[in-house]
């Protein structure tokens, strides 16, 4: 039995490599975020990414559509790049795509969002951490609500999910099953199983990664992050504890 008694908790990994994908989901993740470039936040991968990690999965794959690092405050070339990329992504195989999008005051850019929920279906979109950005962000769940967006995805505000618990179970709450709320940030095995009985979500999403090294690299940092099967093992093996079961 699982600690939710009933489901099985849903793990999503963001991996930057279809072979990341692949042990991750041998690991135990539900589903894949895939994006490259995990070191700058996640940027959108390459069609060819996608297509060869839709054929190494079979589990649920989403793709992060975010054209450049820093915030999300995209100009009036980059939005319909966004769109034409998340449209691609799903002829490429991908099961929806994640993205945020806001204005210039740190709202839900709306006109955006709803073109591209209007383009691929509400659905097959989840909305990137932007919320946390959003001073309002329980206003900022009803509109996606009322796009049909499938999911959101939220560190509670904070810098990490377990520090923003108490903004996730307002979320939980204010979504009424109406829109999956997603927490992420700095989940790991000693508070992945606690962050869950808190707040009421039934899924978690992280990288689980560790540092690899390319001592080639000309200049500057000469590590990336890559996916640390032992973290993920760990963090499956604390949410599908049996409930009583401490160790």
């Amino acid at each position: 039995m699982t600690m939710q008694g009933k489901r099985r908790v849903i793990i999503e990994a963001a991996v930057a490599s279809p072979e990341d994908a692949r042990r991750a989901v041998a690991a135990g993740a539900d589903r894949i975020e895939l994006s490259q470039a995990l070191e700058l936040g996640g940027l959108t991968p390459s069609i060819a990414s996608i297509e060869a990690t839709r054929r190494i999965v079979s589990c649920e794959l989403w793709v992060l559509i975010r054209p450049r690092a820093a915030g999300f405050r995209y100009d009036d070339g980059e939005r319909p790049l966004m769109i034409a990329d998340a449209v691609a992504a799903l002829k490429a195989g991908a099961d929806g795509v994640v993205c945020g999008v806001l204005t210039s005051d740190d709202r839900i850019d709306l006109e955006t969002w709803r073109r591209l929920t209007e383009a691929i279906g509400g659905r097959r979109c989840a909305f990137h951490r932007a919320i946390d950005r959003c001073a309002d962000p329980i206003t900022a769940l009803e509109s996606l609500v009322a796009c049909g967006t499938r999911r959101v995805l939220s560190s509670g505000g904070a810098v990490s999910a377990w520090e923003g618990r108490a903004r996730l179970s307002d979320l939980v709450r204010a979504a009424a099953d109406r829109i999956e709320i997603l927490p992420g940030a700095g989940i790991d095995s000693d508070n992945a199983r606690p962050l869950l009985e808190a707040t009421g979500c039934v899924q978690l999403h992280g990288t689980f990664s560790r540092r690899a090294v390319d001592p080639a690299a000309p200049v500057g940092a000469d590590d990336y992050p890559v996916l640390d099967v032992e973290r993920l093992e760990r963090v499956r093996a604390a949410v599908d504890r049996p409930i009583g079961d401490a160790c």
